[in-house]
């Protein structure tokens, strides 16, 4: 299930009285998330499947309200919970270069020379921008601004990414 489920937020408290949760998520995805009509909910082991009766953007936030959740109390014991959704949907209505994150991950990354830099173990968002950390076949990780003058190929159906490897940026000695 988690390959066919990726994560689309956090629950980080409830909004008005009505039932209504607050939740942090990925900026960028609206329109993908505004089609979710279900998601599942984990956190430490449980998991369970709540339908979405509404949900909408306020303030850096999705407002969300559950089908079967109707008051303060119920939203407020979803705080903490991971929204999770299944990554079909997500997929849906991406532009031509666009691509969803997760599908990076396990990616090698190659210089513009096409040698093997290494693996892209994980993509963080810093806020202003994301990374890419790359481990090499010694274990050496090494982590790349995600900006099109260093990584001016991403390609999904390829299964690669190149990096335009300058002075200093993936180590010369151990690649």
């Amino acid at each position: 299930m988690d390959k066919e489920y990726l994560s689309a937020g956090k629950i980080v408290g409830f909004y008005g009285i009505k039932g209504e949760v607050r939740a942090g998520y990925t900026h960028g995805r609206e329109k993908q998330l505004g089609m979710v009509k279900e998601f599942i909910l984990e956190k430490e082991g449980e998991r369970f499947p709540l339908k979405v009766e509404s949900l909408r953007f306020h303030k850096g936030q999705m407002i969300i309200k559950f089908a079967t959740v109707d008051s303060v109390d119920d939203a407020n014991d979803l705080k903490g919970f991971i929204l999770k959704v299944k990554k079909s949907i997500l997929e849906q209505n991406l532009e031509e270069d666009e691509f969803l994150i997760a599908d990076l991950v396990g990616l090698p990354a190659y210089d513009k020379k096409m040698k093997l830099l290494g693996t892209i173990k994980f993509v963080a968002d810093q806020g202003s921008g994301s990374i890419i950390s790359i481990e090499n076949e010694q274990k050496k990780q090494y982590l790349v601004p995600f900006v099109k003058d260093l990584v001016p190929v991403v390609d999904i159906q390829k299964q690669m990414i190149v990096i335009n490897n300058i002075p200093g940026l993936v180590g010369e000695d151990e690649i």
